[in-house]
């Protein structure tokens, strides 16, 4: 240890308890959180490494690296490569390092437009069967719980009797909205009066009602790249879209002091399709450009915040949200079945009220069946159970993507993002390549694949890092790694010798 860690090292110089409910790594955390607030950590301070703050506090690596991991994800601290951890600047400064990368992509313009060319040319009109697809729609069916919903089920046609066929309330059943107001508590920290609840079949019906609700010539901020389908339904209810980028931290924030939108959609705990995590500053920021203005809001679309593997998930903007403009949407499509179609929103008060003088005309879309049957699946904990058990499928199947993309010859050239969270990978690619070939080649193979272009809502650049990705959810172990094993082969050939 030098003399300049001798000093630091003293700074942080705490007892962790191992008997306390608490995890270690989360008591670090907060003690580095509360360091970095009250400025005794300033911006900019290096971290101590690692091994050396684990050997002074007396605990393991593991415990120091879950810490920074977590500061990481919030926005407090970050990395740089081959220098450690630093505490962030409190401000947000603009991203430019990918534009140094796609400098030189764009020196090579001409070239790329040839090879798109040629690629064009020599596409077939029909493809071959398809053996694997990365889709991100799909996820795991074979390891939905059948036995347990079919006695659920059968329970409620038995016991429910009259009430099974008498019409659900508009806002959807009581039970259900009230089991689904106690899981957000336990697992998202989130407070809601299950009245505040409205359920529906699924997000792009409630999305439209929220556009009702919010009435006409309003103007909003959507991500791009981002969910296509956001921008369609916003197209054919003739709103006003504006389209921001997405850079390492989620929606760009800059442009919307200009912009000044109503609305704002986001993905911040695993933006579709790029991965990336909105971490806790950003998050406040956001709030920020709502926050007195009337009548403005932000839609959090929280789509599969269930699977999160390493850390303790940041707090959702409606947790964070003191002046109830947050509306929230969630779905049980990515933790149950897509054809499940149960979806919820979470209405702030004001909102409700228009909601019951305007819009209580729309009957329930969802059979009350399911609807009962799931607030039993839940109430009886089943579904913390099955969480539980999907999220442990799913990371050995990421891990064993991961593990078969670690053996590619060009993994050098390559960047993998969005591993933490969700159920699909990106990959960047840092050479001269074509997306639209790489996409075709895969096809070639028998594998689909998209690339991140066919998100983007804007015009595409050719300037812009060809990227692609990965939906790993519903296939198994073994398929992944054959599919990877191809998807090298296939590539190989594109990618070899090239790079930035």
């Amino acid at each position: 240890m030098n003399i300049r860690e001798r000093r630091q090292i003293k700074l942080l110089t705490w007892t962790l308890d191992p008997r306390s409910q608490v995890p270690m790594y989360e008591q670090l955390c907060q003690l580095l959180r509360r360091e970095i607030q009250t400025h005794v950590l300033v911006p900019g301070k290096r971290l101590p490494s690692k091994r050396v703050l684990a050997a002074h506090l007396g605990v393991s690596s593991i415990t120091v690296e879950n810490a920074y991991s977590q500061l990481v994800a919030e926005g407090q601290v970050e990395t740089l490569p081959r220098r450690g951890y630093f505490v962030r600047n409190s401000f947000e400064p603009f991203d430019r390092s990918f534009l140094k990368k796609q400098a030189k992509l764009e020196k090579s313009g001409p070239l790329i437009n040839r090879y798109k060319a040629a690629w064009q040319r020599e596409r077939e009109v029909n493809k071959p069967g398809l053996a694997y697809d990365f889709s991100t729609n799909k996820v795991d069916t074979a390891s939905f719980p059948f036995t347990i919903w079919a006695r659920l089920s059968r329970q409620v046609l038995q016991e429910e009797g009259r009430d099974l066929l008498e019409i659900s309330p508009p806002q959807g059943d009581e039970r259900l909205r009230a089991s689904i107001a106690r899981h957000l508590q336990a697992y998202r920290g989130m407070a809601c009066d299950p009245e505040q609840i409205i359920i529906g079949a699924g997000s792009e019906y409630l999305f439209s009602l929220i556009i009702q609700l919010l009435g006409p010539g309003r103007r909003y901020a959507i991500e791009d790249p981002g969910y296509v389908k956001v921008s369609r339904i916003l197209e054919k209810h003739k709103a006003q879209i504006l389209r921001f980028e997405v850079d390492r931290h989620g929606m760009f924030i800059h442009p919307l002091e200009l912009a000044k939108p109503d609305v704002i959609y986001l993905t911040p705990s695993h933006q579709f399709p790029t991965g990336v995590v909105m971490p806790l500053k950003r998050r406040e920021n956001m709030l920020h450009r709502v926050n007195g203005f009337f009548d403005h809001y932000i839609i959090e679309d929280d789509y599969d915040s269930e699977f999160r593997f390493s850390g303790r998930p940041i707090p959702t903007l409606h947790s964070l949200d003191q002046q109830g403009q947050v509306i929230y949407m969630g779905t049980f499509s990515k933790s149950l079945a897509p054809s499940l179609r149960i979806s919820y929103l979470i209405l702030p008060p004001q909102l409700l009220m228009r909601y019951r003088q305007e819009l209580m005309f729309y009957a329930s879309t969802v059979s009350r069946l399911e609807q009962m049957t799931l607030a039993r699946f839940i109430d009886g904990g089943y579904f913390e159970h099955h969480l539980n058990k999907m999220r442990r499928i799913y990371r050995e199947r990421r891990d064993a993507l991961l593990a078969a993309i670690d053996n590619w010859q060009f993994r050098s050239k390559i960047e993998i993002n969005g591993i933490e969270t969700g159920l699909h990978l990106v990959v960047v690619f840092h050479a001269y390549v074509v997306e639209d070939a790489l996409v075709t080649t895969a096809s070639e193979v028998g594998i689909s694949v998209h690339g991140l272009s066919e998100y983007r809502l804007g015009q595409t650049s050719d300037k812009l890092l060809p990227t692609l990705i990965l939906g790993y959810a519903h296939l198994t172990p073994e398929e992944l790694v054959a599919a990877a094993d191809l998807l090298h082969q296939a590539w190989a050939g594109l990618v070899h010798g090239t790079g930035l």
